[in-house]
């Protein structure tokens, strides 16, 4: 809380309205709903971000730092 108060502008507002809207608004009510919401949360983090590297950066790229 002390962090997300820190921000600049009406950031802290926002990051509190999201926080509000997964854990208030949009919280699971049955068994089915949390199975639901873990199997997008799952997909989007495992698969879909990794598809998008996949498809961003080429598999023999070589960043140098």
């Amino acid at each position: 809380m002390e962090w997300t108060l820190q921000l600049a502008g009406t950031q802290p507002l926002e990051v509190l309205a999201a926080i509000q809207h997964s854990l208030v608004l949009q919280r699971p009510q049955t068994w089915s709903d949390c199975v639901a919401c873990a199997y997008e949360h799952w997909h989007m983090k495992f698969s879909d971000h990794i598809q998008q590297l996949l498809k961003n950066f080429s598999p023999d790229q070589v960043i140098h730092t």
